[in-house]
């Protein structure tokens, strides 16, 4: 029987680590404390490390240990397999590792993996490029190449310096306490909710001097967007991470942290697209 109940554990701790790679937002409705959501593009694979720990008195449960490693993993593969493979058939996930453990108030977890097979934004290597225009094959074709990240403008070694090291699913920018956030209560259902929305705008202009005498104008844009909701039933307000009811009880409810691990996944988009290409013909040089 303490067998049946440890693999139900598990069971229910696999289930909340993939609903946080492929579900929607969840309806987040207990106290949680630190964690990290990481995940990293390298020459031929994405490395996905997600860490967390979760607090909760309500009920009592037994304390256990769990570790799942190369030697036991085969069912945690086909897991992330059939949850990543609704998002991306042709993906596959490699070198899984699973620990857990909780003294029967405290559980705290840690799931790394690879997945190989995904298609990867580009947007990185294409700025980089441009930003070594210098060593284009004709480069005395390009007129300017200007860089602009939100209304400042940033050098093309700035750019160079910055691409390799964006994390595009890193959520520590939505830290910031709650009461920071923007938010208020809705009549119609009688929530309080709380949003942020972080993130960052590569502007990259280009104009070429085309052999015939036209200039052509192209602009590029990298636009990267992230956001978190946090609702709370009834009349809250915040104080800190803290969030008041209705009485005159202080409860911890949530970390921003944590609800950037459990609730920003669904509302993060990246949009890498060509906003505008224009020709636009230009004076001939005299």
């Amino acid at each position: 029987m303490p067998l049946v109940r440890r693999v139900t554990r598990v069971k229910t701790l696999l289930i909340l680590i993939v609903a946080a790679l492929v579900a929607g937002l969840p309806n987040a409705a207990l106290a949680t404390s630190s964690n990290a959501y990481q995940i990293s593009v390298t020459g031929d694979h994405i490395s996905v490390g997600i860490s967390g720990s979760l607090f909760q008195n309500i009920t009592t449960t037994s304390p256990f240990n769990l570790t799942i490693d190369h030697s036991n993993s085969t069912a945690l593969t086909q897991d992330l397999n059939n949850s990543l493979r609704r998002l991306d058939s042709q993906v596959w996930v490699e070198s899984p590792s699973l620990t857990a453990s909780s003294n029967g108030t405290i559980l705290t977890y840690s799931l790394n993996f690879s997945v190989l097979g995904a298609i990867h934004c580009e947007v990185g290597q294409s700025l980089v490029t441009l930003a070594k225009n210098s060593l284009l094959p004709n480069p005395s074709r390009i007129e300017t190449v200007t860089f602009q990240m939100g209304r400042a403008q940033i050098s093309p070694l700035q750019i160079e310096q910055l691409v390799p090291n964006l994390n595009l699913l890193d959520f520590s920018s939505l830290s910031a306490s709650l009461d920071l956030w923007s938010g208020g209560f809705n009549t119609d259902s009688q929530m309080t909710a709380w949003t942020s929305h972080v993130g960052f705008d590569i502007l990259a202009k280009i104009s070429i001097n085309e052999a015939t005498g036209e200039t052509v104008t192209s602009t590029e844009e990298a636009i990267y967007s992230v956001g978190a909701t946090l609702t709370a039933p009834g009349f809250a307000s915040p104080k800190g991470n803290l969030v008041y009811f209705g009485s005159n009880l202080l409860e911890p409810v949530f970390a921003s942290v944590i609800i950037v691990a459990f609730a920003a996944w669904a509302l993060t988009a990246l949009a890498d697209r060509r906003l505008t290409r224009s020709r636009r013909l230009g004076k001939r040089r005299k």
